[in-house]
């Protein structure tokens, strides 16, 4: 049978080892979305090509070179 208490200390090493990665991640998305509420003002009538270019902009500086689709 499954006992919490049993991996208790394994669970605390692990979140403390993931937490600062979740942080950043969360940090990122708020990055993204709040870049692309700004670009929003800026469509007009076509809003395609302002979200295109702040996608493009976000993944080529979020990801690494080797990792990034647009290099």
């Amino acid at each position: 049978m499954y006992s919490f208490s049993k991996y208790k200390d394994q669970y605390k090493s692990n979140l403390r080892l993931a937490l600062p990665v979740v942080l950043t991640q969360l940090g990122q998305i708020l990055t993204q979305v709040a870049d692309n509420l700004m670009v929003g003002r800026y469509g007009g009538d076509d809003p395609v090509p302002p979200y295109r270019s702040a996608g493009r902009c976000s993944s080529s500086f979020s990801s690494p070179p080797s990792a990034s689709r647009w290099a």
